[in-house]
């Protein structure tokens, strides 16, 4: 399909403001949100959607308006969003497509046949407006915010539970996710600049990142037997096997593995120097330990 480009000139944050306003409504979404729109770098159209590319090579594809009719049972604030845009895809560029890290519009979570939500909700009471990475984040149908509102609540996919609450609406939450997302990839690639310009290593420095690449191999191996326990306490605790308490502290412990290791495991893809390996290692001897009590 021929890609036919439109030409914003020097007027694409407003553009962009004036097109995507209707997703904030506090002061801080609003805030986030012109944020976002000052790392704008081309707005395009291919076909029914339009794309935004931003700095750090990550991109928003927007989809045409859905038939709300559909989603009659969505909560209405929702339903206002998808009138407008049926979905929002946001992730890094590539040629063929978004990486879809982040995903605004109707979505689906697979829940376990053992996750204990499923003991306190049902299915068609669940709804999921933001996909994030493997988790997603639902619109709690008994529980509300501040305003009267259905809470936000994000979804863990290997703990299948609820691990995080947020008073945010939807819009403003995608947005804020957006520009967290966003920023971290513009310094991802400042970084990886600053590491092209050092000098190359010696043939000392390629032994010690060789061994280096060796430990982080050990502990992906680690981290997935992790997932795989805490998968089969899970279905011990359905059994009958384990009390809840143990359940809840392996599902806190594992959490926090994934999380300090999902954040510095960007920088193991290019350690290019030996103060870089010897910090690097730091955290993996953090993790090496909460491995260990799990």
């Amino acid at each position: 399909m021929e890609r036919k480009k439109e030409n914003k000139g020097g007027n694409a944050d407003k553009y962009f403001l004036k097109s995507y306003g209707y997703l904030v409504q506090s002061s801080q979404g609003k805030k986030h949100l012109k944020l976002l729109a000052e790392k704008i770098k081309q707005i395009s159209q291919v076909g029914m959607y339009e794309i935004i590319d931003f700095e750090g090579e990550v991109r928003m594809k927007s989809h045409p308006p859905a038939l709300t009719s559909q989603y009659f049972s969505w909560p209405r604030s929702f339903q206002k969003l998808l009138s407008v845009h049926g979905a929002l895809e946001f992730g890094k560029k590539s040629r063929k497509a978004t990486s879809k890290d982040l995903w605004l519009g109707k979505g689906n979570f697979e829940l376990d046949q053992y996750s204990t939500l499923l003991d306190k909700l049902r299915i068609e009471e669940m709804f999921f407006p933001i996909k994030y990475f493997s988790d997603a984040w639902m619109l709690h149908p008994t529980r509300k915010n501040k305003e009267g509102e259905p809470l936000l609540v994000l979804v863990s996919h290997s703990s299948q539970n609820i691990v995080k609450t947020v008073q945010d609406k939807v819009g403003d939450l995608f947005i804020k996710l957006c520009l967290t997302y966003a920023e971290g990839q513009i310094k991802h690639l400042n970084r990886l600049e600053t590491i092209a310009l050092l000098p190359p290593l010696n043939a000392t420095s390629k032994n010690e990142l060789r061994e280096f690449s060796n430990l982080v191999g050990v502990f992906d191996e680690k981290l997935l037997k992790l997932n795989e326990k805490l998968y089969a306490v899970t279905q011990d605790l359905k059994k009958g096997l384990v009390d809840t308490k143990s359940i809840h502290k392996i599902q806190e412990e594992a959490e926090r593995v994934v999380r300090i290791y999902q954040k510095h495991r960007i920088r193991i893809n290019a350690p290019n120097t030996i103060a870089e390996i010897e910090v690097t290692k730091k955290y993996f001897v953090k993790i090496q330990r909460l491995l260990i009590t799990v």
